[in-house]
């Protein structure tokens, strides 16, 4: 029988065009952070898609389909509620700036959505972050200096800004140690743990107070649902809960009373000063905590459409955001515009439970990273964010392909 040429050239300029497609997808995600204070950077983003939409186009032909599914109707309609915002905001030009920002966020994921809902799960996409986060630590190492980091780590400090915002650098350091923990109990290669060694010392440097939330939440969410699923027998899964939690603040106090951990420790321990009232607390801490109450006090006088989307400058008096998500959105969108946007999420989580018989893999970390960019949201402005909508796309693939495989089973119609 003669070989298939033909077809085995086909298959090899698929698999080829799926690895650039890939290292493109990561290229943005990191760009998404290195390059976020660079007046150039819109350039950059345009340059990673028009090339991905070549790659693409090489790979499927002029003959694309066309995709629109939940995770459009969801992002599409925040969007247009911002736009319908302009209509009452005090400052149109802000509420414009934030539309134009999440315009382009959708348009770029919408398109890769059109590449990544062809495969049958989401591991890709996981390991996309998984990387970006070693590569912007890599990164914050270069660029940083290790005997700096060093020094911060040593004196209990934090680092500074520098190229980025060091948070934003905590939190993906972060993602890609739960990321690999997530391998590691799940006895996948421990290759990912040795990759994932440089985002420890920035993550701990960042000293941020949403990487000790994600480490903390993340591990202990990923142990507890593997106890769960491990254990039928609802008396033994509750002793073994309990367990997990005790043998948590063990290992967790061990730890933070570790002298490099206080980078990390300090600025949690200013945050629970200021509400006890007893204590040290910083300057950092009571702004946010300033910010945020203008922004409740904001959203009482106009709860349900708020000042319009973006408008938070003048909510504060000044050039900056509400540094809380949701905050943020109650005061310039109102409840209307937080019941839209956090939507997408009830709906994931919904799914999520309802479709746990069908778990793949990928499925308990992708429901703790969903909980995670909640948690976060606590502390910071993301809803405007490239990654959250990178994020988003993700979460809806993974549901959809949950869906795929209890339709594949008879069990519900893919579309419901």
């Amino acid at each position: 029988m003669k070989p298939d040429l033909k077809n085995d050239a086909f298959v090899r300029k698929s698999v080829i065009c799926d690895r650039i497609l890939w290292f493109l997808t990561a290229a943005l995600m990191i760009s998404f952070v290195v390059l976020e204070r660079y007046t150039w950077c819109s350039y950059v983003y345009m340059g990673i898609l028009a090339a991905s939409v070549a790659v693409f186009l090489l790979q499927n032909g002029i003959h694309v389909g066309f995709s629109f599914g939940k995770y459009h109707l969801f992002t599409s309609l925040f969007a247009l509620y911002c736009l319908i915002s302009m209509i009452w905001a005090q400052d149109r030009g802000l509420t414009m700036t934030i539309f134009k920002s999440i315009l382009k966020s959708l348009i770029t994921m919408w398109f890769f959505y059109l590449h990544y809902q062809k495969k049958t799960d989401v591991r890709e996409l996981i390991n996309i972050i998984f990387f970006a986060g070693v590569v912007i630590a890599a990164y914050a190492l270069y660029r940083y200096g290790v005997p700096k980091i060093w020094k911060v780590l040593t004196a209990g400090k934090r680092l500074k800004n520098n190229f980025t915002n060091r948070n934003t650098i905590g939190v993906m350091s972060a993602l890609s140690l739960v990321i690999a923990f997530s391998r590691l109990i799940n006895k996948k290669p421990s290759f990912f743990l040795l990759l994932a060694l440089p985002c420890i010392p920035i993550a701990i440097a960042t000293g941020s107070r949403k990487t000790s939330a994600i480490l903390a939440v993340g591990f202990i969410m990923l142990v507890l649902i593997r106890v769960i699923r491990k254990s039928p027998d609802p008396k033994k899964t509750f002793i073994r809960i309990i367990c997990v939690l005790v043998l948590a603040v063990i290992i967790g106090y061990i730890i933070v009373s570790l002298p490099i951990m206080n980078s990390l420790v300090r600025p949690v321990r200013n945050l629970l000063n200021y509400f006890t009232g007893e204590g040290r607390t910083d300057k950092s801490t009571t702004r946010r905590m300033n910010y945020i109450d203008l922004g409740f006090r904001q959203f009482l006088e106009t709860p349900l459409l708020g000042v319009g989307v973006g408008n938070s400058p003048l909510v504060i008096g000044a050039d900056t955001y509400l540094h809380a998500n949701y905050i943020e959105i109650l005061a310039c969108g109102g409840i209307i515009g937080f019941l839209i946007y956090y939507a997408p999420y009830i709906y994931l989580i919904k799914k999520s439970i309802e479709l746990r018989r069908f778990e793949q893999d990928e499925s308990d970390l992708c429901f703790v990273l969903i909980i995670l960019v909640l948690v976060t949201d606590i502390g910071q402005v993301s809803y405007y964010s490239k990654e959250t909508y990178f994020y988003l796309m993700m979460f809806f693939l993974h549901i959809r392909n949950l869906q795929r495989l209890a339709t594949q089973k008879g069990d519900i119609d893919l579309y419901a």
